[in-house]
């Protein structure tokens, strides 16, 4: 015969072997060490672009201001120094033009909190805003290039 104390005991046994197996698989289920997979920090990427004239460099830009570039192939990556560029996310892509070395974007003025046009003549190491402001101040959204 089944007694109340009996299915409680039962109860109580399974109940915890769940938890015991439940505890054990969380253990087991968390890295003992971490390791980076590539690059990023939880945001967005955002215009991927590669070289026409040389298939091994690329760019891409982040919703976290950071401009990447690979001269391998997309192997290595090096973050662009945000004292020179700052992404404005999905309007910052790289132009380039048959010039050697000189690229066009569109970043982040962080100080006039706008986004202006800026070149760079040494493949994209640094970046200035070009000599005459397209939009006298207002901002830029979008930039083209005649290569």
């Amino acid at each position: 015969m089944i007694t109340a104390i009996t299915i409680k005991s039962n109860f109580l046994k399974l109940f915890f072997l769940f938890l015991s197996i439940t505890a054990a698989s969380f253990l087991k289920a968390q890295p003992a060490k971490f390791s980076a997979h590539g690059i990023g920090g939880g945001g967005a990427f955002y215009c991927p672009v590669v070289n026409p004239n040389n298939n091994k460099e690329m760019f891409i830009t982040t919703d976290m201001s950071d401009l990447y570039h690979s001269m391998d192939g997309g192997n290595s990556w090096s973050v662009t120094n945000f004292n020179y560029y700052a992404s404005c996310g999905s309007l910052s892509q790289v132009l380039f033009t048959n010039t050697p070395n000189l690229l066009y974007s569109i970043c982040q003025n962080t100080t006039a909190q706008v986004n202006q046009a800026v070149l760079s003549t040494d493949e994209g190491t640094t970046w200035a805003p070009l000599a005459t402001d397209p939009s006298g101040g207002n901002g830029v959204y979008y930039i083209a290039v005649n290569p």
